[in-house]
Order: structure tokens, then C-alpha cells, then sequence
């Protein structure tokens, strides 16, 4: 009697991937101190709102949700949010996967959506607002493929689009950039399937999404417009060309969506005309979920700065086109291609996990302390937990009965605000414009602001060091150098914390 050999079990293999890469992104949640914009966000988290001057409101109600109310704070929960989403969303483009094509295809697709340091690291370990923006983003295309990629609009189709509405404008309240969904699934059924233009869910899909901006509305009306002004203020396409925004950009996109998946996924799509590995319809629309984002973003860094992973979402598709070529051209089980993709983003986390908390590599090591560690860029991540230990053991005792900090940028101040003023019941107050301070405007008041003849602390870093004396000199009657503490990684000094004492607060901002 002939043996059968047991199928491959995608569903199983699915499943072992998200608990292996859970456990793996959760030892570097826990391990690495939060960055920049985590701890601005954590401080948006603890201030709730309709909406923020910066973003809209969706990752602080994750935060709180995940934290429960903050009643963890840990980085450990406060990235919890992201831990357990990206599992989600390994899932989401499993089933993608298996809707246009079949069960091995969306399995090759989670192995590249593992292997993207834009989703694995930035939205599957660190929390930011493309944590949410990922979720709705895949779940939105889903069903826009379900409603509008087959070939009968019934019950179900009609129901996709409503949810794809919904998704939409969830993913809204995310990031404002996921209204250009609206964009390629317009496009599509302007070109292909007008027949939806007869359908009413069409309309209703789209009066959902747009119901969605109504806390960002709320919010906005209440605060001079401020969110939906800097938001488009970041983006132009006028002036003068500039070359080097857009390589940075270019750049960018290959290395967070991982330099292998872009090669594959150019490839791919090149090679459509020839051998058609996947049905029309299916990859026109995701075409027009994938290439309108990246494009757009590529033609706004002409004119000005870009981030990468503003357009990252638009890979999603471009992977799932990835995954039905290599399922198609490879017989292998797990393709070795997937294999160097994913050993590429297990060697770059395992050296940035080394680098942050270690020091493998050594950026600035200038004999001006003022500018120790200025290369470094991975000290965004680390020290914090050293300087407030030291501050409150040296510098706090001096002047035990000065409970308020003072801050110029927002990115320091959200850093000092976790890992100092948190832990310790001090206050922090960020004195500036509002372009250096964003949602602490609205955050002084909540605290009560400083108030005149009150005396502060204020504290500089080397990696960006800023001179309290060039900014408030007219402020405070006195400021006075007190203290220099040195940030030690693997027995070596790599930053400076400068401890200045501000006397007698003149109420001049």
C-alpha cells in the first residue's frame, strides 16, 4: 500500500509564526527603554482627547485600552498594543492571501510581512500611530477585495463594502494619509466596475468614512484648527526640486519595507505581462491599494522632507502580488527566498537590540561633551532610566523643594516626563512655540503651567544639546550650571545629562 505524505498544514504553520514572533518582539519590548515618539504618545495616551495638535486620537485610545487606562505603564504595556496587533495582522494577510489564491500563497505573504522591519519592528514592537493605521488598513482591503475584486456583487459584496467604509475610517482616525484608499478603490470601479456606481452601500461606505472625522472635527473646531494645520502644512509640492529628499525617501522605502521584498515585489510586478500568476482582477485592485500611497509620497519629497514609513502601508498589497509569484515559481515549502528575507530582519533586530543596549558600535566620541553621542542614534532608546536615577540621587537633593521641570523641545521633554517626572512626582512644563512643544500646549494648562518667582530645573543631553541661557535668559531671573551626569553602555560613557537650576520664573512665556 502506496504511503501518503501529510499536506503542509498552512493554518498550523500560520499560527506557530505569530507565537514565535510574539515571544521574540516581546523580549525587545521589554528590554529596550521607549524612543521619542512612543513617549510623546504615551503623554498623549495619559492627557485623552477628541484628537491631538499632531494626530488623530486612535493609537492613545490603544494605548489606554491595551495599558487599561494606564494602570500598566511599563514599555512592556505600553507597546502591548502593537505586540498583539501585528499578530492580528499576520493573520488578516494569511486569509488576504488565501481570498486570492489559496492557503500557500498567504502563508508566503506572512513570511514576507514578518520580514519587513517597517511591520515587524516600527508597528510590531514600538507603538505609533501606524499600529491601528496597520490593522485598518488590512482590514479595509480585505474587504474592498471581497466587494469589488469578484465577479457577482450579492449579500456578501455588499457587506464588504460597508466594512471596507467602516475600516476606512477607522483607519482615519489613525493616520489622515488612509483617505487615498478611497482613491484607488474609486479609481477601480471607475475604470472596471461601474457597476457599483448604482449601488447604494457604494455612497454609504463613503458617508461612513467621512463620519468618521467627526471627533477630529470636534477637536479641531475647539483648538483654532490647529491639527488639520499642520497636518497639511507638511506637505506641499511647490518650490524648488530637491534631489536629496527624495533619495532619502527612496532610500527609506527600500530599507523599511526590507531591501529583498522591494527587489521581489519590482520583480513581480515586471513580470505580470508574461505569466499572469494571479487573476486580473485581484491584482489590479491591489495595485491600486499599493501604488497610489508610495507614488505620492515619492512625488511630495521633490519638494520637501518625507518619512518612510508614511507610505509603508501601501507594501501590504505588494507583498500579497509577491507572494502569488514566488508561490508560483517556487515548489519549496518555506522558499528559500522568504528564508534570507526573514534571517535579513532577525540579523538587523538582533544587532539594533546589541547596539542600543550593548554599544557594538561607538557614533560621535568627541572630547567636547557638549556633543557626546550625537551620532548615535540609538541613544534615543537608551540612558533615560540612568539620567533619572542619577538626577534624583545627585542633583534633586540640592533643591528638594523645587518639584517642577522645564523643557524647550517636545521630544525631550516627553523623554523626561516618562522616565523622570513620572516616576518621582515632579512636574513638567514645556516652555516654547508651538512648534516645539506641540500637544504640551494644551498639557501646561492641565498642569497648571509655572507660575512667576517660581524656580525649575532644567536638563540638556549631548546627543542634542540645547543652552537653557539661549532661550531663557529672559525668563528666569538666574540659571545656574549644577550638574554633569554621565550616561555609562557596557562600561564606557557615551552621553551627558547637563543639571541646570532656574531661579525666580519671570512670566516672560
Amino acid at each position: 500500500m502506496e504511503m501518503q505524505t501529510k499536506e503542509f498544514n498552512y493554518n498550523q504553520a500560520t499560527v506557530v509564526v505569530i507565537i514565535i514572533s510574539l515571544i521574540i518582539r516581546s523580549f525587545a519590548a521589554y528590554h529596550i527603554e521607549l524612543g521619542n515618539d512612543e513617549v510623546y504618545y504615551w503623554l498623549l495616551a495619559s492627557n485623552p482627547a477628541l484628537s491631538y495638535f499632531d494626530h488623530p486620537p486612535m493609537f492613545a485610545w490603544f494605548i489606554n485600552i491595551f495599558s487599561f487606562g494606564l494602570t500598566f505603564d511599563g514599555e512592556l504595556f505600553i507597546r502591548l498594543s502593537s505586540l498583539i496587533i501585528f499578530s492580528i495582522n499576520t493573520w488578516a494577510i494569511y486569509s488576504i492571501g488565501k481570498e486570492i489564491k489559496n492557503k500557500r500563497t498567504g502563508f508566503i505573504a506572512v513570511l514576507l510581512y514578518q520580514s519587513s522591519l517597517y511591520t515587524f519592528v516600527i508597528t510590531g514592537i514600538m507603538i505609533i500611530p501606524d499600529t491601528p493605521l496597520s490593522l485598518f488598513w488590512l482590514l479595509a482591503m480585505r474587504s474592498f477585495l471581497i466587494a469589488i475584486a469578484r465577479e457577482n456583487i450579492g449579500k456578501t459584496e455588499l457587506k464588504h463594502m460597508l466594512l471596507g467604509g467602516l475600516y476606512t475610517g477607522l483607519a482615519v482616525l489613525s493616520k489622515y494619509q488612509t483617505l487615498i484608499i478611497w482613491f484607488g478603490v474609486g479609481s477601480y470601479i471607475l475604470f472596471y466596475r461601474r457597476e457599483w456606481l448604482k449601488k447604494p452601500q457604494f455612497y454609504i461606505a463613503g458617508i461612513i468614512t467621512l463620519i468618521s472625522f467627526t471627533p477630529i472635527l470636534i477637536w479641531n473646531k475647539t483648538n483654532d484648527w490647529s491639527n488639520l494645520s499642520f497636518q497639511t502644512g507638511r506637505l506641499s509640492f511647490y518650490g524648488d526640486i530637491k534631489p536629496l529628499f527624495f533619495m532619502r525617501e527612496f532610500l527609506g522605502q527600500l530599507v523599511y519595507n526590507n531591501p529583498i521584498n522591494v527587489v521581489i515585489a519590482v520583480i513581480a510586478i515586471a513580470s505580470y505581462r508574461k505569466n499572469e500568476f494571479l487573476k486580473r482582477y485581484y491584482w489590479k485592485v491591489l495595485l491600486w491599494f499599493g501604488l497610489p500611497l508610495s507614488g505620492a509620497f515619492l512625488f511630495f519629497s521633490l519638494f520637501r522632507p518625507t518619512l518612510p514609513h508614511w507610505s509603508a502601508p501601501a507594501y501590504f498589497s505588494l507583498m500579497l502580488i509577491s507572494a502569488a509569484w514566488i508561490e508560483q515559481r517556487s515548489k519549496r515549502t518555506i522558499p528559500l527566498i522568504n528564508i534570507i528575507a526573514i534571517s535579513f530582519i532577525v540579523l538587523s533586530v538582533g544587532i539594533a537590540r546589541l547596539q542600543i543596549n550593548h554599544g557594538l558600535f561607538y557614533g560621535n566620541t568627541s572630547s567636547d561633551i557638549k556633543i557626546l553621542g550625537k551620532d548615535d542614534v540609538t541613544l534615543d532608546l537608551y540612558g533615560w532610566s540612568q539620567i533619572s536615577n542619577k538626577f534624583m540621587e545627585q542633583s534633586f537633593p540640592k533643591h528638594p523643594e523645587t518639584k517642577t521641570i522645564v523643557a524647550k523641545k517636545w521630544f525631550n521633554a516627553a523623554h523626561l516626563d516618562y522616565y523622570l517626572a513620572r516616576k518621582n512626582d515632579l512636574k513638567l512644563i514645556a516652555l516654547g512655540d508651538a512648534n516645539d512643544i506641540h500637544e504640551y500646549l494644551r498639557i501646561n494648562t492641565i498642569r497648571g503651567g509655572i507660575s512667576p518667582g517660581e524656580n525649575a530645573w532644567f536638563i540638556a543631553v549631548s546627543r542634542n544639546y540645547i543652552d537653557p541661557h539661549q532661550y531663557y535668559s529672559n525668563s528666569f531671573e538666574s540659571i545656574q550650571p549644577l550638574d554633569t551626569l554621565a550616561v555609562y553602555r557596557n562600561s564606557k560613557v557615551v552621553e551627558y545629562a547637563f543639571v541646570f537650576y532656574l531661579s525666580n520664573y519671570q512670566g516672560n512665556q
